[in-house]
């Protein structure tokens, strides 16, 4: 549907008590037969001049334009979300007039789920020359220097994992807080990280389970974990390290995968909108976040603590008591290609961004950290490498560096294979043994069912049985005639039990995630409307001077013009706005009475009240009214107070002021239908 179509829909829709009023408005006295579809044509050829569209957006002042650019920024909302948005520049109040006052110029609609929309014959040319994000979010240009990604990363997990193993897990005092030694060894270790980034990402890597502690805050890496989360691609793993963070810096110990990956996916997706050129101080911020908290039905409470926990996490940036967003942490500084692992004579090693984390953290479980910068540096040694051997016992590290340094030292290599000889000459394996009497370990060793389970003969009638396979070699020895088979003895029964084989969900790549730039950030032409929009209205009001109207009609038409209805002198005719009053003041009293009771008839329709307060001060309440009850010599009207709700009652005696508003020209009029 073309956008002509789909306002004339729109606007045959609208009731007829509204309808003819705005017709006549802009086309003036309307000759009888009245033909809706016919009206609607003409006043679509009335809004298709050059002319007409020029005078229309010189009207468009400052305030028109911010309720405007909030609509569009969150993509139709109800009126409660954006006056959550706009909240600091109007009240609830002021914003009904305005929304009413765009309505009324057929600038705005809203829907039938209640949402407030552009329209459609407006649209293109109000997103082209009025949307402008700076007044809602005003931003300065960024300084001109290189934008470091954020600081959580691979290469600080693959490191911090070789420090603990390095400290033996004992990084943590039982309050929680780092050992002084560890805290001295930061400093030389970790130099561009502070202690407490330190201390957070400890926390973070807790969280996600690829490090645990025991009951004495013991830290140990939790392999599989480590390894299932290697597992995942880069920008997924970027999205889950940056939730741990943040949740670590709220200040929680304990949280989900998932949870992790909805508040990482969360942070990415708020940062998105920030436009990487640009910084922004505290209440731009804010603004930007809650737009997209309103937009995605997040918690409007989380836009007030994101820029404290965006900062922390280094997705933004302080920059003169302003922020910007960090780079992308898929950027990488500048390499060599095939220099990702460098192997010095000397047994240090240099690891390059890039570097692939599952061998990162492979290689570096042989090493000891010397220094996490903008390269990490590490150093193998003995002890290093023993401790590898006894964390990952299957693995070469010969062979993983043989193959990924192409420049590998021949010195290194053979040390490498001595070592691996010395640590492999003893060895540990798990498993079950099976003890055969003389007699019968001929049923064993010569039957070929059984022989194919035997992993290792340690002496004769000694065997090493594998125990995940203990259903198969049972039916098999059962079968060789090596009945009754015993119970299999423990010697403690104290072991925790194995832990479930860990995987984590999959979170969207930071590509996937929906990202608002589209109207985050747009900026509309300079604005000068309000000036001709000026010069315009006096123009009227000089012309409405010259016509003999009477100082009623006159009053009728200068509100018009103030209300930006009039846009050319032949519009300047009396009697054809609403008959009907919409005001009682003062002494008034029957007056006021008559307004509520025609509210009350009218399912659309709201009260704008001020009250005269027990202690003198006036208060302006809009409500949405219920009840108008008779007490002793007085009346009490009684309704919900707008935007919160709440039950209210008032005494009309005290009422200086009665308004009737629409809720919306677009809400139907339960009333009027029942009524026919």
């Amino acid at each position: 549907m073309s956008p002509l179509d789909e306002w004339k829909k729109i606007m045959i829709s609208l009731p007829d008590k509204v309808f003819f009023p705005i017709v006549k408005n802009y086309l003036g006295k309307l000759e009888t037969p009245f033909h809706k579809p016919a009206l609607i044509e003409s006043l679509a050829g009335f809004f298709a001049r050059e002319e007409t569209i020029e005078r229309m957006l010189s009207l468009i002042d400052e305030d028109d334009a911010l309720v405007l650019t909030a609509i569009k920024i969150l993509d139709g909302p109800p009126p409660r979300t954006l006056q959550k948005l706009l909240e600091s520049r109007f009240s609830y109040l002021e914003l009904q007039h305005l929304l009413l006052n765009l309505e009324e110029r057929l600038l705005i609609y809203r829907d039938r789920e209640e949402q407030i929309q552009i329209s459609p014959l407006f649209l293109e040319i109000i997103e082209k020359q009025i949307i402008d994000t700076e007044l809602i979010f005003p931003s300065a240009p960024a300084l001109s220097r290189p934008v470091p990604a954020p600081w959580p990363s691979d290469r600080l997990l693959s490191a911090l994992i070789a420090f603990v193993v390095e400290h033996r897990g004992q990084i943590l005092k039982q309050d929680g807080t780092l050992r002084k030694k560890v805290l001295e060894d930061i400093t030389v270790r970790f130099p561009g990280i502070s202690r407490e980034h330190f201390l957070l990402f400890l926390r973070a890597s807790v969280i996600l389970g690829c490090l645990k502690n025991d009951s004495q805050f013991i830290l140990f890496p939790a392999e599989d974990k480590i390894n299932a989360f290697a597992e995942l691609e880069r920008q997924e793993r970027a999205i889950l390290l940056q939730g741990a963070v943040a949740l670590a810096a709220d200040g929680e110990f304990h949280a989900s995968i998932h949870e992790c990956k909805a508040m990482g996916e969360r942070a990415v997706q708020y940062v998105s909108v920030l436009d990487p050129e640009r910084s922004y101080d505290s209440a731009a911020l804010r603004a930007l976040f809650l737009s997209v908290a309103l937009k995605n039905g997040y918690s409007e409470e989380e836009p007030l603590r994101l820029p404290g926990l965006l900062t922390e996490t280094g997705l933004l940036l302080p920059e003169n008591s302003r922020w910007r967003r960090a780079a992308s942490s898929q950027e990488e500084l500048p390499r060599e290609e095939g220099l990702l692992l460098i192997v010095q004579p000397d047994f240090s090693i240099t690891m390059h961004p890039g570097l692939p984390l599952d061998l990162m953290v492979t290689i570096t479980a042989f090493l000891e950290l010397k220094r996490f910068d903008l390269y990490t540096n590490y150093e193998l040694n003995r002890a290093s490498f023993q401790r590898g051997c006894s964390r990952l016992p299957g693995v070469s590290l010969a062979t993983l560096l043989a193959e990924h340094c192409p420049m590998l030292p021949g010195n290194i290599m053979t040390i490498l294979e001595n070592w691996e000889n010395e640590f492999h000459n003893v060895t540990l394996t798990r498993g079950i043994i099976l003890v055969v009497d003389e007699e019968r370990r001929h049923l064993v060793e010569h039957n070929p069912e059984v022989a194919g389970f035997l992993h290792r003969r340690y002496a004769p009638g000694i065997y090493l049985l594998d125990p995940a396979q203990e259903q198969e070699w049972r039916k098999a020895l059962e079968q060789a005639g090596i009945t009754p088979l015993p119970p299999i003895m423990e010697l403690s029964r104290d072991h925790e039990e194995e832990e479930t084989p860990f995987s984590f969900p999959r979170p969207k790549a930071i590509t996937e995630i929906p990202r608002q730039q589209n109207y985050f950030h747009k900026k509309g032409r300079p604005h000068n409307g309000s000036s001709q929009g000026t010069r315009l209205v006096q123009k009227l009001e000089q012309e409405l001077k010259k016509n003999s109207f009477s100082g009623e009609e006159q009053e009728e038409l200068s509100a018009r013009i103030n209300k930006k209805l009039i846009l050319f002198p032949e519009q300047l005719i009396p009697g054809i706005g609403e008959k009907e009053k919409n005001e009682a003041k003062g002494l008034d009293y029957t007056g006021k009475v008559r307004l509520i009771e025609r509210a009350l008839s009218e399912s659309n329709a709201l009260l704008e009240l001020v009250e005269r307060t027990r202690g003198g001060s006036p208060r302006r309440v809009l409500m949405k009214p219920e009840d108008l009850r008779k007490t002793g010599t007085d009346l009490l009207l009684l309704g919900r107070s707008l935007p919160e709700e709440e039950m209210v009652t008032v005494t009309v005696r005290r009422i200086s002021l009665v308004r009737k508003l629409k809720s919306s020209l677009y809400a139907p009029d339960l009333s009027d239908t029942a009524n026919r």
